[in-house]
């Protein structure tokens, strides 16, 4: 959580969602996004403010450094910058976030919350 001036918290939560690799940014990912993120809010049961954003995939890399706790350079043959896409909604302001210099290394700790398993056990 962050802390801002009057004590007001909010909550950086990002998901992250299966897409086909380097999706069309359109109205139709769009709507997709802001389904989950619809869902999401209609859901978040708190007075703490939630900062959201789904991140979906635009290399074939599958997310490998989202899979661990701690950042491994290893992972990345890409040198982890801009290696994913954002759909972010928070005050004032929804829609695509695309190369704007974000470093995955910067982005650790991770925490999982939540993970869905399809029926092979797979995520």
């Amino acid at each position: 959580m962050a802390r801002f001036k009057h004590n007001e918290w909010h909550i950086d939560l990002s998901l992250l969602v299966s897409t086909p690799v380097s999706p069309k940014v359109d109205h139709e990912l769009e709507g997709l996004m802001q389904a989950v993120l619809n869902v999401t809010l209609s859901n978040w049961q708190s007075t703490i403010e939630l900062d959201l954003a789904v991140i979906f995939p635009i290399h074939p890399c599958n997310f490998a450094c989202f899979q661990v706790n701690d950042y491994d350079s290893s992972l990345c043959s890409l040198g982890g910058v801009d290696c994913f896409g954002i759909y972010k909604i928070q005050k004032g302001f929804s829609g695509f976030v695309l190369n704007a210099g974000i470093h995955v290394e910067k982005m650790y700790p991770l925490i999982t919350v939540w993970k869905k398993f399809n029926e092979t056990g797979s995520s």
